[in-house]
């Protein structure tokens, strides 16, 4: 049977607040950067470097401040300056004003000081767990991250070795296709080179950085799950490029997938034809119905804006915790039923509606 999770979430959802409380789980988490030379893809301006968040059981070093992460995913051989450091600052600071509106200085300031959840270098767990990897998108996931780390899962988000050029399709699929095989590439390397991983691992992409996990799902047979979030793959411009990769078959996904929208956006295009067509018996869809959350509140930036940075009406700050941890407990559920294999059955239809 084919599965669907569609999560309707109102405006006034007070009543789910018991549900919703974001699932930080039982480990500390560390994170560090390893940087390779991977001789098995197509030549790169950069080695790859994997961004890992991963279970931990020393906490005595440092905790990363959260602000770090705009700017610390930047190739090794580019010199980190102050100057650098804070133009990514700002890029973040405009993108937050832009969606959000204006905010006092100290409230940036506050934000600039707040530790992350991850401590910087610790050592590894001593147990190996699942891994999830993607293409980083700087800042952007790194909550998700932290909060898979802590409940068991290797995550490894890949700096971008390349840009997407969106006007030269047969670029952009060639850089597809490299990265898929960068995916790979870092599958084995934590599986058998360091040995910090197991042998379950999944795909995972927010935004346009969901391209290549997605395609990945056609194409690769190493992985046992593809997570989407709020990525815009069955959009109208994107769909017409991905479609024409040779081994682009919709009528026959191989992989469990979980893909969330917001429910308004999702309907006002192709998109839920698209999707609703795709064929595969595992599909899990989480929809956020309230016309007010957008691209951003799916990602640390709608959470900042709501818990640090006060830029919002209250309502929509209740809301923003609420809908944060509805995306982050449904992603967990499918990781954990598709790389942990629990015991948990994922209902057909689940419907979470807070309108009266």
């Amino acid at each position: 049977m084919r599965a669907f999770i569609i999560f309707y979430f109102g405006l006034f959802a007070g009543c789910l607040l018991a549900q919703s409380q974001n699932p930080k789980g039982q480990f500390a988490v560390g994170f560090r950067q390893i940087y390779l030379e991977n001789s098995e893809t197509e030549q790169v301006s950069h080695p790859l470097i994997l961004n890992l968040w991963y279970p931990t059981l020393d906490t005595l070093n440092h905790q990363i401040p959260i602000s770090t992460f705009a700017y610390n995913y930047l190739p090794g051989d580019m010199e980190i300056t102050d100057s650098l450091k804070w133009s990514k600052l700002n890029e973040l600071k405009e993108t937050l004003i832009k969606w959000y509106g204006g905010f006092e200085e100290e409230r940036w300031e506050s934000f600039i000081n707040a530790n992350s959840n991850a401590h910087q270098d610790a050592p590894y767990h001593p147990h190996r767990f699942p891994s999830i990897i993607g293409r980083l998108r700087a800042f952007s996931t790194t909550l998700i991250n932290e909060m898979l780390a802590s409940n068991g899962y290797m995550v490894c988000m890949l700096t971008p070795v390349e840009d997407y050029p969106p006007s030269n399709e047969l670029d952009y699929l060639r850089q597809v296709d490299n990265e898929i095989r960068h995916f790979e590439y870092a599958r084995r390397y934590l599986n058998q080179v360091i040995g910090i991983s197991s042998k379950e691992s999944a795909l995972m992409g927010f935004s346009g950085n969901g391209v290549s996990p997605f395609l990945g799902g056609m194409i690769s047979e190493n992985f046992e799950a593809v997570a989407l979030i709020e990525s815009g793959v069955f959009l109208d411009d994107i769909f017409a490029i991905i479609s024409k990769v040779p081994y682009y078959s919709h009528t026959s996904y191989k992989m469990p997938i979980y893909y969330s929208y917001n429910k308004q956006q999702y309907e006002q295009n192709s998109m839920s034809t698209l999707y609703d067509s795709l064929a595969g018996d595992q599909k899990h869809q989480l929809l956020i119905d309230n016309p007010e959350h957008h691209h951003w509140d799916f990602a640390t930036e709608g959470t900042i804006a709501a818990k640090l940075l006060g830029n919002r009406e209250q309502s929509h700050i209740r809301n923003q915790a609420i809908e944060i941890g509805l995306i982050h407990s449904s992603l967990l559920e499918f990781f954990n039923n598709y790389l942990k294999h629990t015991a948990v059955t994922i209902p057909a239809r689940r419907v979470l509606s807070g309108r009266g």
